[in-house]
């Protein structure tokens, strides 16, 4: 495990932490990412109220959570404060906004606090039609406008966390983003060149969870040219417009890190994301019932996607809890080859989406068996996770091929196999480099190298 990971410091094993949060669908990681934004959103919020004139000036603004309501004079408080204190602005590294239609009449705003507000894009190559419609969301009090204005203002920024109840790209903050990025890649040497030059992380969210945001609409977050993290909730991938299509492909986009929760996915959608990131190194999946309504989804599907357009793929997650209800010709079929994948170090992935559900199991009697994985897995694999293990089948058929790759000497860089499953590991392991560790559990069976390869 590694000395980062914020289990040690709980001690507690990987195993454990992840059945302790499995009530919740969430990795442990994930839980204590949770944990803490909780109490830096409570800590952001209590920064915004009466007593904020009374912050000392370089009071840790590292993380700012602005609440769309019940309070609709939050960002003005703050761009009084941040007038009054030159410099905190730029102590912002994290902004997480919720953005919805405006639903309250807060009159017009005076001409003096007007000026002040726009100010903050006085020095941004904006086309002239963006800048009224900010003129006027500002004298309107629109909150849309005002959250952008705060944006601008941020320019220290390092991550942005959105959530929008409606189509981000109609929003004035991808509007902002998107011409941005487009002066950033067509007019070198602009003031707006240096804008936001540390922004390299993006997460957005529709805020109802039942609803989808389709890729197409996030173009704006994602031409950022500093952008290297992107994470979104209930995105779909699916597309039906060409020209959607066509322009996600061609995005300059130089993304090493893509995480998604509860997507709408197929092959092809896959396939555009893959080729808009061709620098990606970590790919983290995970399906819920939002997936449902794509039938065309199976994990044979999505490997040949993987190995035309992820080479520099290090970490590999795709987690498809509800394969079973897809209607593909391939369905239950484990995911093909990715032996390409040369400098592929971690991969997770369900049992059915490795070995393939009863159906398409391999058969026993057949020879070459205990070779699937080693057919399978590239030589480069230094861990690999088997989610939902504890399914029919035969324990030891899937355990001697794991044997089949902990022995083949092209596998000298996997160190550890962790199986999420009650079964204990069928096969003797005295005799060879490989220990059934003690963390092991009724939930995971872990199993490591005693002695690493060179």
């Amino acid at each position: 495990m590694d000395a980062a990971d914020p289990t040690v410091s709980f001690g507690l094993t990987e195993e454990s932490a992840n059945h302790v949060v499995g009530i919740i669908n969430a990795s442990f990681t994930d839980l204590l990412a949770l944990y803490a934004r909780y109490f830096q959103d409570l800590l952001g919020r209590a920064r915004l109220g009466a007593r904020i004139d009374t912050l000392p000036a370089v009071e840790q603004f590292y993380s700012l959570a602005v609440p769309a309501y019940p309070d609709y004079d939050t960002i003005d408080r703050l761009f009084k404060y941040f007038d009054a204190h030159p410099g905190t602005a730029e102590l912002v590294k994290e902004l997480h906004v919720l953005v919805e239609p405006q639903s309250k009449d807060r009159g017009v705003r005076p001409e003096p606090e007007i000026m002040q507000y726009m100010l903050a894009i006085a020095d941004l190559d904006l086309t002239p039609e963006l800048v009224a419609r900010i003129h006027n969301g500002v004298r309107l009090r629109h909150e849309d406008a005002e959250l952008a204005m705060l944006f601008c203002k941020c320019r220290k920024l390092q991550v942005l966390s959105f959530t929008a109840a409606y189509f981000p790209d109609q929003g004035i903050l991808a509007q902002i983003l998107n011409e941005l990025a487009s002066a950033r890649a067509g007019a070198a040497g602009k003031a707006s060149v240096s804008a936001h030059p540390l922004l390299h992380e993006i997460n957005f969210a529709h805020e109802d969870t039942e609803e989808f945001t389709s890729i197409s609409t996030l173009t704006g977050f994602l031409r950022l040219p500093e952008l290297r993290i992107f994470r979104c909730y209930g995105v779909d991938l699916v597309e039906e417009d060409e020209d959607a299509n066509v322009e996600l492909v061609h995005l300059p986009s130089q993304i090493q890190e893509i995480s998604l929760r509860e997507p709408v996915v197929d092959g092809p959608g896959l396939e555009r994301l893959l080729r808009a990131a061709p620098h990606l190194q970590i790919l983290d999946v995970v399906c819920g019932s939002h997936t449902i309504s794509c039938p065309d989804f199976s994990f044979r599907s999505i490997g040949p996607f993987l190995t035309s357009h992820a080479h520099n793929l290090r970490k590999l997650k795709f987690d498809h809890e509800y394969s079973e209800v897809s209607e593909a010709d391939d369905r239950g079929q484990p995911i093909s080859s990715l032996k390409s994948l040369e400098v592929l170090e971690h991969l997770t992935l369900p049992f059915d989406g490795l070995f393939g559900d009863d159906e398409f199991s391999i058969d026993p009697d057949v020879g070459g068996a205990e070779d699937h994985l080693v057919d399978l897995l590239p030589h480069s694999l230094q861990t690999l996770r088997i989610l939902r293990a504890n399914g029919d089948g035969d324990p030891e058929l899937r355990d001697r091929q794991l044997e089949g790759l902990m022995h083949d000497e092209a596998y000298k860089a996997l160190h550890t196999i962790r199986i999420n499953r009650s079964e204990a590991f069928s096969l003797d392991l005295q005799e060879s480099e490989w220990n059934v560790m003690p963390e092991s559990s009724r939930w995971w069976q872990v199993l490591k190298r005693r002695v690493a390869r060179v």
